[in-house]
């Protein structure tokens, strides 16, 4: 199977742009990117965000620090300002940041309402419990395939590579509580279906996975 990304994200766009156009100036959301250092590939990044952001006619607001004296304090200071002025819409604090600051407490400091990449641990954990308001965008794009397609996961094995916050979902979703959650191939089910995992399902696989790189008897999908 030949999955075209490209046309999917321009059908979700024009998805997006009947909802924006139907809504007055006031009532549409703003986009708020805090950026601290970045080489080349953050910055493209970003530019990709504006530039998506700019064709549905969502404002950007993006604020720079530089590496060498961005501290923790100031990023969250950023993000306090944020939320003070009342702005609707999302804050996006680009990653990785400088080793001087402390990435899970600036993370953290993103409430959940402004949380659109799902990172805060008050996120994290509201995703685990099935309640979040919206997706990690990697599980989001995962749905949105799969249901596009008609694929299920339910008695397959699932393969996931990478180990990023944002693109490599299973750690996204774990971010310091991988002894409290379903594996991911249950995660993606869930969301899916439209059901969740409950914490006893969680308990036996994490049980059937202890020491081995997969369980198939129990449809756990485990990590070596």
């Amino acid at each position: 199977m030949i999955i075209d990304g490209k046309a999917i994200a321009l059908d979700i766009r024009d998805i997006l742009l009947a909802e924006i156009r139907t809504r007055k100036e006031l009532d549409i959301p703003m986009l708020y990117i805090i950026v601290a250092g970045g080489n080349a590939a953050t910055k493209s990044f970003v530019a990709l965000k504006k530039k998506y952001a700019a064709g549905l006619g969502i404002p950007v607001r993006e604020r720079v620090f530089a590496a060498q004296s961005v501290t923790t304090e100031t990023l969250l200071g950023a993000i306090q300002e944020v939320v003070a002025s009342g702005m609707r819409g999302g804050i996006v604090v680009q990653l990785p940041l400088p080793p001087s600051v402390d990435t899970k407490a600036v993370l953290d400091a993103i409430p959940l309402r402004y949380d659109v990449d799902v990172l805060s641990e008050k996120a994290v954990r509201f995703f685990e419990e099935g309640e979040s308001p919206v997706l990690p965008p990697v599980i989001g794009a995962f749905r949105e395939i799969l249901e596009r397609h008609s694929v299920f996961l339910r008695g397959k094995r699932v393969a996931i590579l990478g180990k990023g916050r944002l693109v490599g979902a299973q750690e996204a979703l774990k971010l310091g509580m991988a002894d409290r959650i379903a594996t991911l191939e249950q995660t993606i089910q869930r969301f899916a279906s439209g059901g969740r995992v409950s914490r006893r399902g969680a308990a036996a696989c994490r049980r059937s996975c202890r020491g081995v790189v997969s369980s198939p008897r129990s449809g756990c999908a485990c990590s070596g």
